[in-house]
């Protein structure tokens, strides 16, 4: 059994009742739900432990309702009076098999898929409380990165918020099975109750994401999927506040999303590592001609940035992904690396061109622990160009209010 649901209660024709549901996994990476009532319900509650193996037999099949069953089965099993159910203790041990999904391919992916994936959690929140029609709830989210650096904001809820398994201040490799892709703030997971939550499994794909989180050295430029896009070139997410740099550098807290947008203007830009290799069909880095999932290929290269961008108050250095450099540069990565070796005087000029103009940035700042010592680090989501005439409607909206309380026209 991979994963237990909660015991819940109904009302039926005015008769009470109960209901519980255990998720299954074979040997052969089958899955099947199995649900039971009242009575039975209760005593299966107690009897049913995650990762113990059972022989179930007697059961009732029927077909799995859609709506509310996200396995990877057709059917599902109804337990009755005549169900039996006893301990396998022939020490088999059956692995949940997973199916992982690439963080980076979720920004293509429905609403609602379910989906298996495996990251590295970093940025966990506090517990808050929350209003959901008539109920309270609790809220727990964290960022999940795998080794594309691309994040996703991942939700937990009520018991799984309160103890999820590891402190803030962790950062665990963590599988989930069965997570819901939303659409909250751009692209976003939920776990429901029937999702299950792997601490540091013992998978190949766990030990790649260690071995290239230890290769960076703590200096990752990641972007996040998690990031409400706008229509037209201007968009402002309600989690970013409007600020300056100076706000910006002393606004950061430990208890609040630290999201900011701010204008103005790149005031230098490292021209080291500017790009990287990646493979032409997952995306991930590659060394030696290889990326870890073990393509090889004609590469396709990606921007890795880092900058320096200051207003009248203040100045901050920032990185940001291939995006970032796209807007900034006007080119591709792999335009960027040809004229690197054709034409190093023209990427001098490409460089100088970037720096000095007004851009509108959406960044993200959060506190990062490398070698015992706490830095805050900005990362730039998203970077436009500044609309004119779309800043000047905006001001014209801020200003109507005063100008009509003040009677002036």
């Amino acid at each position: 059994m991979f994963s237990k649901g909660p015991m819940r209660s109904y009302v039926k024709d005015g008769k009470p009742g109960y209901v519980f549901s255990v998720d299954l996994i074979d040997a052969d990476g089958g899955e099947i739900r199995a649900t039971a009532f009242n009575e039975l319900a209760e005593t299966l509650n107690q009897t049913f432990q995650v990762d113990q193996t059972y022989y179930i037999s007697k059961g009732h099949l029927k077909v799995a309702n859609k709506r509310f069953n996200s396995l990877n089965s057709e059917f599902e099993i109804t337990l009755g009076k005549e169900t039996q159910v006893s301990v396998c203790d022939d020490g088999e041990v059956i692995r949940v098999q997973y199916n992982f999904v690439p963080i980076e391919d979720i920004a293509n992916m429905p609403k609602d898929a379910v989906i298996d994936v495996i990251g590295i959690a970093v940025e966990m929140t506090p517990v808050t409380d929350r209003t959901m029609g008539d109920r309270n709830v609790k809220r727990r989210t964290f960022k999940l990165m795998d080794s594309s650096a691309v994040r996703i904001e991942t939700t937990m809820w009520d018991e799984r918020a309160d103890n999820p398994g590891w402190a803030e201040n962790e950062t665990p490799i963590i599988a989930i099975k069965g997570a819901k892709v939303t659409e909250f703030n751009g692209k976003s997971l939920t776990l429901n109750k029937g999702s299950r939550i792997e601490m540091n499994p013992a998978t190949e794909a766990a030990q790649q994401i260690v071995n290239w989180y230890n290769s960076q050295g703590g200096e990752i430029v990641s972007r996040d999927l998690s990031v409400e896009r706008g229509k037209g070139a201007s968009f402002t997410p309600a989690s970013y506040k409007e600020s300056t740099f100076l706000d910006m550098i002393n606004g950061f807290s430990d208890n609040v999303t630290n999201d900011f947008e701010v204008k103005g203007w790149i005031s230098s830009i490292s021209d080291k590592n500017t790009t990287y290799a990646s493979c032409n069909q997952c995306k991930k880095k590659m060394q030696e001609g290889m990326c870890p999932a073990g393509h090889s290929g004609q590469p396709v290269h990606r921007y890795l940035v880092q900058l320096s961008a200051c207003d009248v108050t203040a100045s901050a250095w920032m990185g940001g992904f291939d995006e970032v450099g796209r807007v900034m540069y006007g080119i591709s990565g792999d335009e960027w690396v040809n004229t690197e070796i054709e034409d190093p005087n023209r990427k001098q000029v490409i460089m100088a061109n970037a720096t000095c103009r007004p851009y509108r940035f959406l960044i993200k700042a959060s506190k990062e622990t490398y070698k015992d010592e706490e830095k805050i680090r900005y990362r730039i989501n998203r970077i436009e160009n500044i609309d004119y005439i779309k800043e000047s409607m905006s001001l014209i909206d801020k200003l109507e209010p005063h100008i009509e309380s003040k009677g002036l026209f």
